[in-house]
């Protein structure tokens, strides 16, 4: 592991006990924390961002319970003008639905397919894909 990889593991030693806490048993915080570094590892721009926007990226993280090792496609760590920005995966949103016994399934609409959706409390969608299409 690199100096600056050390350097930033022994910072995150202070924030234990807060992320332990966010997690809430969803995940240990030493793989939260092993997350955060193997993104760190990927992407070293991250290095380079404020250290404050990377532990609170990590704590958004903590909060959520989703993992931002760039791997399982919960979540990444994103630099963005020196600063770490958390940004959810599409399996991040599928992981927090299923913690709230919510489905999310997704799908191509092309054009000329038969769609129709509906907000509120009788909402509804419709799609009906045309048969033949690529």
């Amino acid at each position: 592991m690199s100096t600056a990889l050390t350097i930033l593991e022994k910072q995150f030693e202070p924030l234990a006990p807060r992320l332990a806490q966010a997690l809430a048993g969803q995940i240990p915080v030493e793989r939260l924390i092993r997350t955060v570094l193997i993104s760190v590892e990927r992407l070293p721009l991250l290095l380079e961002c404020d250290r404050q926007s990377l532990f609170m990226s990590a704590m958004s993280a903590a909060c959520l319970g989703l993992e931002v090792d760039g791997v399982t496609g919960q979540a990444f760590l994103i630099p963005y003008a020196k600063k770490a920005q958390l940004v959810i995966g599409y399996k991040g949103y599928n992981t927090l639905g299923a913690r709230g016994n919510l489905t999310i399934t997704g799908a191509v609409v092309r054009e000329g397919d038969p769609f129709e959706y509906e907000k509120g409390s009788s909402s509804f969608v419709r799609h009906k894909p045309l048969l033949g299409q690529p």
